[in-house]
């Protein structure tokens, strides 16, 4: 269906090409793989071009990869370190994943489509539509987020864009990649965005799927008591900011009645110490696993956040970075659960998954 509305000279029937592009980490990569699984179920071609850091994540779902070029290292780190007090997502979005990782992967993102013969390809990726473009090959953006966040410049993020494509050739268009022909996607519900205004013509919506797919039941603990699923992402245990919540966050978890499943993603489960007898930690569990619970506790990361949505459990919200402060915003002004700073955790997160459990709205 999208490849037919993305290029009209196809025939329904026709087996073809589709790219995925995507960064590395598991926010950016487990959106696309149902969208691959659809396409190949369809009957089409896959092939991801991903960074390395990808390729180990891409393997897993058993789809093929080349590797594109991501950025110098050392450049990478210093844009991290120099992270401003003000616009943060701005910075991050314009600076880092368009005029470092969007100006390294571009080239080779062009090529891989010229040889690959892609009919269509989809990204997560700003900067990858400008290949696409250059390349002649129809183009979807999925959004993993909504794009209305507080300290999120469209102007700035569009002359980063602009700078590319001047780059590659192409004229400065003064609007964002997916309003140049391209076909918006996202399983982001509107609910998120926080200005309807915003949300892009002639989006298409889908419903959230899990990136592993169906998996089969996990027969629930035999104490009858509630059971939270806690998460703060893939990213906080491996940075300085996060690291520390972990302790909080056990301990909290640990004053509640209730069977608990706390994922720690990058952080060593071996330095959380004096673990409540009532919480288990794993690495990582599928989220059709992780999700058979009565509550989320979560960092609000847009994954979890809708993964938690399209089941309709409850919230409790600990953001930290990124969009995650928006979309616990989000979540509290639609009554779909409440927002704590990590901070308080000890103080306040009992309390919180107390109310959402009982309270009927």
């Amino acid at each position: 269906m999208l490849l037919e509305t993305c290029d009209a000279t196809r025939g329904p029937m026709t087996r073809s090409r589709v790219m995925f592009t995507t960064a590395s980490g598991l926010g950016h990569v487990h959106p696309v793989i149902p969208l691959a699984r659809a396409a190949e179920a369809a009957g089409d071609e896959v092939m991801f071009a991903v960074p390395a850091e990808a390729q180990q994540t891409i393997r897993r779902f058993d789809f093929r990869a080349l590797t594109v070029p991501y950025g110098d290292p050392a450049e990478i780190g210093r844009a991290w370190s120099q992270l401003p007090r003000e616009g943060r997502n701005t910075y991050v979005v314009a600076d880092i994943f368009i005029g470092i990782h969007g100006r390294a992967a571009r080239p080779a993102i062009q090529e891989a489509l010229t040889e690959f013969k892609a009919d269509l390809m989809i990204s997560t990726d700003l900067a990858a539509l400008v290949a696409a473009e250059v390349a002649g090959v129809p183009s979807a953006y999925l959004g993993i987020t909504a794009l209305d966040l507080d300290d999120l410049d469209h102007a700035r993020v569009i002359d980063a864009v602009d700078d590319l494509r001047l780059e590659a050739g192409l004229q400065r268009s003064g609007r964002m990649p997916y309003e140049n022909g391209s076909r918006y996607l996202s399983a982001v519900p509107p609910l998120l965005w926080q200005d309807p205004q915003r949300l892009p013509a002639d989006w298409i919506w889908f419903r959230h799927e899990d990136p592993e797919g169906p998996v089969q039941p996990v027969a629930p603990a035999s104490t009858n008591r509630p059971r939270v699923y806690a998460t703060l992402g893939s990213v906080a245990g491996a940075n300085s900011f996060g690291r520390p919540v972990f302790h909080d966050l056990a301990s909290a978890l640990g004053r509640i009645e209730a069977d608990v499943l706390l994922t720690v993603g990058p952080f060593e489960t071996g330095q959380l110490v004096d673990v409540p007898a009532n919480v288990r930690v794993s690495a990582y569990e599928a989220q059709a696993v992780a999700m058979q619970c009565d509550v989320v506790v979560t960092h609000a990361g847009a994954g979890t956040t809708v993964a938690a949505l399209s089941r309709g459990l409850p919230v409790v919200a600990i953001p930290m970075f990124a969009d995650q402060m928006h979309n616990a915003d989000r979540l509290a002004t639609a009554g779909l659960g409440l927002r704590i700073e990590p901070g308080q955790l000890i103080s306040d997160l009992p309390a919180a998954v107390e109310t959402v459990l009982t309270d009927p709205s």
